[in-house]
């Protein structure tokens, strides 16, 4: 629950750092949430069943501002979750552990969000980097409105780059702890149906990108980004169109199916039949927009190597 600050003092901010097993990189999302400019922060790491040694990394910080909850594996909606309950700030961050904020994130965020009391979120743009912290690519994004239309017109931002008022994540409820990917989606189009968001455009967060990541299961996130979209279609139709539903299904067909063909590749190397014979039936159900992707996909890789 959130704690009414004080006339004067600066508004406490939650961090919650839900983790499975990222033992390699808690330490750097620890100490970039530490780092903040703004002065009144709290990290709340929210450890997923990992059997590795993310519980002594983190209990290793405890105090001075951060907190650990351990509980058995249910997914990172329930990590989330955990950390919603826990939290006491008037804004929420969910920081994915392999991910870093930059020192001002929190303070770029607060000064849009502070200024504009209907906004209900704050996110900019993002540095890719690498599974040893180096900088690989850079996701910019222009300063502009965030509502529940561009949900369906274009892909999601990522979690660690938004900055939440907690009043609007308590209305529009906890993740879906029965979704185990794509559970943003879910999160989102239920969040921005209260109210819109804002790009500041400023790059606040290092995004990683490595192997161990839930986007190594394409066919997976596709089928159910569909059947959220599914969930959802007959309460949003009206408000952002049949049209908008549309155009969202075609992104994710053709956006996550471009990468089925490689994930069916990888399960035939490592000796999986069974799921490469799902994956490349799932390929084959999102036809044409599934080929139309990965030749995309080919294209951009080609351009790389150039």
């Amino acid at each position: 629950m959130a704690e009414t600050a004080r006339p004067g003092d600066p508004p406490l901010v939650s961090i919650v750092i839900p983790n499975y097993n990222y033992a390699a990189y808690l330490e750097e999302a620890i100490a970039s949430a530490r780092a903040q400019t703004h002065p009144n922060v709290e990290i709340i790491v929210s450890d997923d069943g990992s059997t590795d040694a993310s519980l002594e990394i983190a209990r290793r910080h405890e105090g001075e501002g951060l907190s650990v909850l351990a509980e058995p594996n249910g997914g990172l909606s329930a990590a989330r979750n955990r950390g919603i309950r826990a939290a006491r700030g008037e804004y929420l961050i969910f920081l994915d552990a392999d991910d870093r904020l930059w020192p001002e994130a929190v303070e770029t965020a607060l000064a849009h969000l502070e200024a504009h009391p209907d906004c209900l979120m704050v996110h900019g743009s993002m540095r890719g980097i690498d599974r040893e912290g180096r900088h690989v690519r850079d996701y910019v994004q222009e300063p502009k409105p965030l509502r529940l239309a561009d949900v369906f017109a274009r892909g999601l931002p990522q979690p660690s780059n938004c900055v939440y008022r907690a009043s609007a994540v308590a209305a529009a409820g906890p993740f879906d702890e029965g979704i185990r990917l794509c559970e943003d989606l879910d999160f989102l189009i239920r969040f921005l149906s209260l109210g819109d968001g804002w790009c500041h455009g400023r790059t606040t967060t290092d995004y990683r990108t490595h192997g161990a990541q839930l986007t190594r299961r394409p066919a997976e996130l596709v089928t159910n980004a569909l059947r959220i979209l599914d969930r959802h279609r007959a309460a949003m139709e009206p408000v952002v169109g049949r049209d908008a539903v549309a155009a969202a299904r075609r992104y994710y067909r053709r956006h996550w199916g471009g990468y089925v063909l490689p994930e069916t590749a990888r399960a035939l190397r490592r000796g999986a039949p069974g799921h490469a014979l799902w994956t490349a039936g799932v390929f084959l159900r999102l036809l044409p927009d599934s080929l139309a992707g990965t030749l995309a996909l080919l294209r951009r890789k080609a351009g790389r190597r150039a």
